[in-house]
């Protein structure tokens, strides 16, 4: 194989990893030997009878419209037989460049040299207005740039060396040498005094800023340090620090009720520091107004309320407790001693009594009886609603009370009517409108349903999956021709993008981890693209949408509950 055919194939082996990488994230093998995949291809093609078609264009107005990236090859045809610009063309540089030939590598630049040629027609260097560059393991060594100027981008120093180049007429490079002198009496005096050899020091001895001369060829720059006896001076760090915290002094300002994060404040400007108070998120000071605190509080001895006590939550009294007014509990109240209400109680929770009731006597018929309003007032029953009750349930003694199962209606409910003494419970099939039990027959149901372990259909042995079905598969398949947002009733999405391109919203994936969508273009062409993008500020790999261009083109997207991923396309 030639030169110019390897270039060929090697260009034409880059196209196709391009468009595997257009196309694909993962590495993809088509061809023979599916399972033998080379690692370093992410597109690879195995076949011993089949070749890479490529497109086949005869103009490429329409592919340029949709601007294309370097890289990318193409086959032209310009509808002549045999044409002499069909072959192989790869954009580069915003341009199509046809693939070298055996005819069009003869004309190229050789490593070996080349004969034939002259400075008129036949030259190393650009056609445009981009610059030369000139390097060797690929460091720039020159540069030509587009107006013609040659800049040398490494030029070694050295301090024995005297010889310089010089620009003759015409720009012509010369060499020419120059006297040692030239280089190290370039500054031979400062003011008089300074010979080649002399130098400029730096003295903070000094009392005051000015340059001196010690009189043996040193000019000293004095800068002193202030230290309290010097007309001027250079302040250290520490020096600063001290004057600057002289200056500061601390006023004790007013009580302050807006609360504040630290519970103090500190005014840099006047120096006022500020007693806050306490609330709920904030550290303070206790103060007269009402107040609002967080976090666990223990009082060692009484706590005396003069106004209403109000317990919102929990209330746990150790001790006896005597309460003469208005006692409202509205959270879970337990007392282990011995309590007296002497006012109006309202117990909007659980009240939890840990010493025993003592047992009351038969004759007692007395109960508390509890309003919808939520007062307890007390009420007599006559005897029979403590003995007279169903009494034949575990073997008891009474009436002649039974229960008796039915099925009639549509909800769970008791018949104590239809016979004297007979309570029938109704329980009927389960349906879409009606909650029941489950019976041998077809039956709809209504509401999500959730199963801990794995579910079998079509079968009646154990299921080998989390997941078995032994039978057919119908998933929800609809087609939309305007922008949609897709539903937890869908699966399948086509879109006909024809009349204008649509875009496809996805679900927020907070609350559906494992949902699967397919979207599949199937009208539009090139002109009318799908664009599918998460809602949410969720991603799909990386990405803050998905486009597909092509007509029966399809993507597989599943979530993880945070963003999107492709799955199949």
């Amino acid at each position: 194989m030639n030169r110019s055919l390897r270039i060929a194939a090697k260009l034409l082996f880059a196209g196709a990893l391009t468009i595997g990488a257009l196309t694909s994230k993962a590495q993809l093998k088509v061809g023979d030997n599916p399972t033998n995949i080379q690692r370093s291809a992410v597109l690879e093609l195995e076949s011993n009878r089949q070749g890479l078609l490529l497109p086949r264009l005869t103009d490429t107005a329409a592919i340029n419209a949709l601007a294309p990236l370097d890289g990318m090859i193409i086959y032209f045809s310009d509808g002549v037989t045999p044409g002499p610009n069909r072959g192989l063309y790869v954009r580069k540089f915003g341009h199509w460049v046809k693939m070298a030939d055996a005819s069009v590598a003869g004309s190229n630049w050789t490593l070996t040299g080349n004969t034939g040629t002259n400075p008129t027609n036949n030259y190393i260097g650009t056609s445009d207005a981009q610059a030369l560059s000139i390097r060797t393991n690929a460091t720039e060594a020159v540069r030509v740039t587009a107006t013609g100027n040659v800049e040398l981008k490494n030029v070694a120093a050295g301090t024995a060396e005297v010889e310089v180049l010089v620009l003759g007429t015409g720009g012509a490079v010369m060499r020419r040498t120059m006297p040692a002198a030239a280089f190290s009496n370039v500054i031979s005096s400062l003011n008089g005094d300074l010979t080649p050899d002399q130098t400029l020091e730096v003295d903070s001895a000094g009392m005051d800023f000015n340059i001196v001369h010690n009189g043996t060829g040193e000019h000293r720059f004095n800068i002193p340090t202030q230290d309290g006896t010097k007309t001027r001076g250079l302040l250290t760090q520490a020096d600063w620090n001290r004057i600057n915290d002289a200056q500061k002094a601390i006023v004790i300002g007013t009580f302050s009720i807006t609360p504040v994060a630290t519970g103090l404040s500190l005014d840099a400007a006047t120096g006022t520091l500020t007693l806050h108070a306490a609330d709920a998120t904030n550290p303070g000071a206790v103060s007269t107004a009402a107040q609002t605190f967080a976090g666990a509080k223990t009082f060692q001895d009484d706590l005396t309320a003069a106004a209403n006590l109000n317990v919102t939550g929990n209330a746990v009294v150790g001790g006896d407790a005597t309460v003469t007014g208005v006692t409202t509990l509205n959270g879970a109240a337990t007392l282990n001693g011995a309590t007296t209400l002497a006012g109006a109680t309202t117990l909007d929770n659980t009240l939890t009594a840990t010493n025993a009731f003592p047992a009351a006597a038969a004759a007692e018929n007395d109960v508390l009886i509890r309003a919808a309003s939520g007062v307890i007032s007390q009420k007599t029953l006559n005897a029979a609603a403590f003995d007279g009750a169903v009494q034949s349930i575990n073997g008891q003694t009474g009436p002649a009370v039974h229960f008796k199962n039915g099925t009639d209606g549509n909800d769970v409910a008791f018949d104590s009517t239809t016979t004297a003494n007979v309570i029938t419970l109704n329980v009927p099939d389960a349906a879409v409108t009606a909650r029941g039990v489950v019976t041998t027959g077809a039956q709809a149901f209504a509401g999500a349903k959730n199963y801990r372990d794995s579910v079998a259909v079509g079968v009646t042995t154990r299921p080998n999956s989390t997941l078995q079905v032994e039978g057919s598969l119908a998933l929800a398949i609809t087609t939309v021709n305007t922008n949609y947002t897709v539903t937890a009733t869908d699966n399948t999405v086509l879109v006909d993008a024809a009349t204008a391109p649509v875009t496809i919203t996805l679900p927020a994936a907070g609350t559906i981890k494992g949902r699967i969508y397919t979207i599949k273009k199937i009208a539009g062409g090139l002109d009318n693209g799908v664009t599918i993008t998460p809602a949410g500020g969720a991603q799909i790999e990386g990405g803050t949408s998905y486009p597909i261009y092509n007509d029966w083109t399809f993507v597989t997207l599943q979530t993880d509950g945070t963003n999107w991923y492709i799955i199949k396309k």
